[in-house]
């Protein structure tokens, strides 16, 4: 037992200590999480199970009692004992014990599916709480700008160069701009309470966010493909085609004949002058000959059906997951041109809306197109940090297609 425990501690914790926060929570919630614990329950299970099907059948006593006894020569029988024990036919262990033993580990590999789709569903919530929080401090610099720009309005209006239009106008963005901030502080609750859930404890936990996500780059998309014969679904699938295949070889082998070895005592008791010990033993040999053959038949056919359903499955199951991997893929390529593209977006806008400030203290009239800047800014801004949120939402897809918890020739910069 203590083995095993060692063995789920492995392979759940691949996370090295230098790894950032996230690796911390993806741990947590290893540890605590009811489904994934449950689906190591069912694999163990499985694992019990081996041994009881490679064991021989039980061997069977049997006392009987002459209730009226017959008499014999040397003297009445009294009662007698059986011993017996069966045997299967050669080999018929060793097959039911190597499909069970393909089956725990498909248990296995359903054990790890559900561990990748929980890491996975930690990482999602993870960079949307991210991407949120970056809106929260957008909205809130928005604010606070959106604030100057009001006051020097009011100054504008106080000295007679602007209208009472321009001061309105920012008021009304001020309010635009207050009423989404009420409105991310609400999803961010939200949020936060969906990752608490994930991570399954009652500890109350501070999540900490980066600063500001990293780009990752990650191999093309042919390497990628090929590691997709590394996914639990597929591996899973593989442990249960070869649980067909024994089962096929333990069908046929069942139709075999099988063996019997008794032993039988017989206790005589004793005459009026007892010559000598006047009990009987008896050694017996039997065999077992399965005449009616056509569950055995059947039982093979239905097999063979499992294992060309097993294969059909798999292809199915390959052919969905190159299309997923494709799709996330391609969402990944898309996440990488954005966050260039508003990179140079939201610098551009930066120096435009100085420049249009600028402009309106000396005199401008241009009240209106510097709210417009500062709002395509902050649109720039907000879609920028989702650009890194899907990039990395994109890449935690792509390591789930592929059954790892980590991608170890992604780059960072």
């Amino acid at each position: 037992m203590k083995n095993i425990i060692l063995i789920f501690t492995l392979f759940i914790f691949q996370i090295s200590p230098a790894q950032d926060r996230l690796s911390g929570y993806l741990e947590t919630a290893a540890k605590n999480n009811p489904e994934l614990k449950a689906a190591f329950d069912r694999y163990r299970a499985a694992l019990e199970k081996i041994p009881q099907v490679r064991s021989l059948p039980d061997p069977q006593l049997m006392f009987g009692y002459f209730i009226r006894p017959v008499e014999t020569k040397t003297g009445p029988q009294e009662f007698k004992i059986s011993l017996s024990q069966m045997f299967p036919w050669f080999g018929t262990l060793k097959a039911a014990g190597q499909s069970q033993t393909y089956r725990a580990k498909a248990a296995y590999e359903t054990f790890e599916q559900t561990k990748t789709e929980l890491f996975k569903n930690v990482r999602q919530v993870y960079y949307n709480l991210y991407l949120v929080e970056k809106q929260i401090t957008l909205t809130k610099e928005n604010l606070s700008i959106l604030s100057r720009f009001q006051s020097l309005a009011q100054n504008k209006i106080a000295a007679g160069t602007a209208t009472a239009t321009d001061e309105l106008r920012a008021r009304m963005a001020l309010n635009e701009a207050r009423n989404d901030l009420r409105r991310l502080q609400d999803r961010k609750k939200v949020l936060e309470n969906t990752f608490k859930n994930l991570l399954h404890t009652d500890i109350p936990v501070s999540i900490h966010l980066p600063e500001q996500l990293g780009k990752q780059l990650l191999p093309n998309l042919s390497q990628l493909k090929s590691q997709l014969t590394e996914n639990h679904l597929i591996k899973r699938q593989f442990f249960l085609i070869d649980a067909y295949k024994k089962k096929q070889i333990l069908a046929r082998k069942a139709g075999l004949p099988k063996l019997s070895i008794g032993l039988d005592y017989i206790n005589i008791g004793q005459e009026m002058n007892p010559t000598g010990f006047n009990d009987a033993v008896m050694l017996r040999a039997g065999i077992t000959v399965p005449v009616f053959q056509k569950k055995y038949k059947a039982m093979v056919k239905e097999n063979r059906f499992l294992t060309e359903a097993g294969e059909s499955t798999k292809q199915a199951l390959t052919d969905d997951l190159d299309n997923k991997l494709q799709s996330a893929y391609a969402r990944y390529e898309d996440a990488l041109r954005r966050i260039e593209l508003y990179r140079q977006q939201k610098t551009l806008a930066r120096r435009s809306t100085e420049i249009l400030q600028s402009s309106y203290m000396s005199g401008g009239k241009n009240f209106e197109e510097i709210l417009r800047m500062q709002s395509r800014y902050i649109r720039y801004a907000v879609q920028y940090e989702k650009a890194l949120s899907d990039l990395h939402k994109s890449i935690a897809d792509i390591q789930f297609l592929l059954g790892k918890n980590d991608l170890n020739n992604e780059k960072k910069q």
